[in-house]
C-alpha cells in the first residue's frame, strides 16, 4: 500500500527532475568505496570493500539514477551473490552524501535452497560521502568527518 502511495506522489510532480551527476569516489562509513561513472542516467563503476587498509572484495557496478535518486547493483567477482543499493543524495554539514539501503542475496546449493532460502538474504544501510582531494571522508570509527 505504501508503495502505491509513493508512486502516486511521484506522478503528481512536473516530470522527472534533472539527474544529479554522481560521478566520482564515495567513501562508505564502514570503509567501502563506490567508484561511480555516469553516461546520462546510466551508472557503471566499481565497489570495493576494505578491512583496515587491505582490499577485500571487488564488484562491478551497474545502475540508474533520476534526480537525486540512485539505484545500483553489484555482481561480486567471486560469483554467487549480488548486492543492490537504493537511496538518495543529500547534504549533511555541507558535504555531499548518499544515504543508501542495501540488500545482498547469495546463491545457495539446490539441495538446501528450499529449506534455507530465508538465510540467503541480508540487508542494511550505509552512508557514503563524496571523496575530496586528499582522502577519506569518514574517520577511523566510521563517523562522518566534518
Amino acid at each position: 500500500m505504501m508503495h502505491e502511495k509513493a508512486i502516486q506522489l511521484a506522478h503528481a510532480s512536473d516530470g522527472p527532475p534533472e539527474t544529479r551527476d554522481f560521478t566520482g569516489k564515495w567513501d562508505g562509513q564502514h570503509g567501502a568505496i563506490l567508484d561511480i561513472r555516469m553516461n546520462g542516467s546510466l551508472i557503471t563503476g566499481m565497489f570495493t570493500t576494505y578491512e583496515g587498509t587491505t582490499r577485500h572484495h571487488v564488484a562491478d557496478l551497474s545502475g540508474v539514477a533520476v534526480g537525486d535518486l540512485i539505484s545500483i547493483n553489484a555482481l561480486w567477482r567471486m560469483g554467487g551473490s549480488i548486492t543492490s543499493w537504493s537511496g538518495q543524495y543529500t547534504e549533511e554539514e555541507g558535504r555531499p552524501m548518499l544515504k543508501l539501503m542495501w540488500r545482498l542475496i547469495t546463491e545457495m546449493a539446490e539441495p538446501v535452497e528450499p529449506k534455507y532460502y530465508w538465510m540467503s538474504s541480508f540487508g542494511g544501510a550505509e552512508d557514503f560521502v563524496r571523496q575530496t582531494e586528499g582522502g577519506d571522508a569518514f574517520g577511523e570509527e566510521g563517523h562522518h568527518v566534518a
